[in-house]
C-alpha cells in the first residue's frame, strides 16, 4: 500500500515551514516537549541505542530529538525530498527519502516517532504497523497528532488532514495497532483559547484560499508569537513528568511494543 499522494500535504509550503519553525510558537513548544519526552524515554538504553522518526519534514523535531539522544543514534526520513533538504540544514542525523510501507529497516530501532504524520494518512493503523515492524521487541513509539474534531479548520485544509483525535481514539488506534499505551495526554492548552478564536469565529475569508488563510497565520507579529509562546512554555516541563493535561488542541502518546527490550 503506498501513502505517497497528491493530497497528503503539499511541498511547497515547507520553504515557509522551515523559515518560522525555530521561532513559531507552535513548533518552538512541540519540538521542546519532544526532547523532553525523548530524553525521559532513552534514559534507561543501552549506549550507541537508535532512534527514528518517521515523516521528519524540515528536521526541527529531529534536531530536538538529535539533542536529547547523547549517547545513541538518530536517523530521519520523509516522504520529501523537499523537505529533507531543509532538515539536513538543522540535524547531522542520516536521512532517507522513503514512504512508510517501503522503509528498509526491520527490528532495527528502540525508539520510533511520528509526530503530526498520521493525521495526514488515509490508514493511520496500517503506518502505526509499519512503525512496530522497524522497533525492537519493548521498543516505544512517540506520536503526536492535532486534537478535537471540533476545531476543524481551514488550517487542517490547507495542510492535508484526515481527520483530529481525541485521547481516547489515539489510544484505541495505538492499541489496534499491537501497542501497549504507557501515556495519553493533550497538550497545547493555553492556546486552545486563541486557536478556537481565530479559526471558529472568525473562519476562512471569502476568496481566500485555505492555503493563504493558513501562510498569513503563520506570519504573526513577534508580541503576539512571544505571548503564546508564554502561555504554553510550561507544558514541556509538566508533560514531560507524564502528567496529563484535560484538554489542548494537540495530542502526545508514548506506547511500547510488548516483550522485552532488545539491548542490541
Amino acid at each position: 500500500m503506498s501513502f505517497r499522494a497528491t493530497d497528503t500535504f503539499d511541498p511547497d509550503l515547507f520553504a515557509k515551514l522551515s523559515e518560522v519553525e525555530d521561532r513559531y510558537f507552535w513548533f518552538v513548544a512541540r519540538n521542546h516537549l519532544i526532547g523532553t519526552l525523548v530524553s525521559r524515554t532513552v534514559r534507561a538504553l543501552p549506549n550507541g541505542y537508535r532512534m527514528l522518526e518517521i515523516g521528519c519534514g524540515t528536521g526541527g523535531a529531529l534536531r530536538a530529538a538529535q539533542r536529547a539522544c547523547d549517547r545513541g543514534v538518530t536517523f530521519g526520513t520523509d516522504l520529501f525530498l523537499e523537505g529533507l533538504k531543509f532538515a539536513a540544514g538543522r540535524t547531522s542525523s542520516p536521512l532517507l527519502v522513503s514512504e512508510i510501507q517501503s522503509l528498509p529497516f526491520s527490528r532495527a530501532f528502540h525508539l520510533v516517532s511520528l509526530l503530526d504524520v498520521l493525521e495526514h494518512l488515509d490508514d493511520d493503523v496500517a503506518a502505526l504497523e509499519k512503525a512496530s515492524q522497524v522497533l525492537l521487541p519493548g521498543g516505544a513509539v512517540v506520536v503526536t497528532v492535532p486534537a478535537h474534531q471540533w476545531l476543524w479548520s481551514y488550517a487542517d485544509t490547507a495542510a492535508h488532514h484526515r481527520r483530529r483525535y481525541s485521547a481516547r481514539s489515539l489510544r484505541k488506534l495505538l492499541e489496534n495497532a499491537g501497542f501497549e499505551v504507557e501515556f495519553v495526554s493533550y497538550f497545547m492548552l493555553g492556546t486552545l483559547p486563541a486557536v478556537w478564536l481565530t479559526r471558529k469565529l472568525f473562519p476562512q475569508k471569502s476568496g481566500v484560499t485555505a492555503a493563504q488563510e493558513f501562510l498569513a497565520e503563520l506570519s504573526i507579529g513577534s508580541v503576539t508569537n512571544t505571548l503564546l509562546r508564554t502561555l504554553v512554555g510550561w507544558e514541556a516541563a509538566w508533560v514531560g513528568r507524564y502528567r496529563r493535561l484535560p484538554t489542548g488542541s494537540s495530542l502526545v502518546a508514548i506506547a511500547r511494543l510488548p516483550g522485552t527490550a532488545n539491548k542490541q
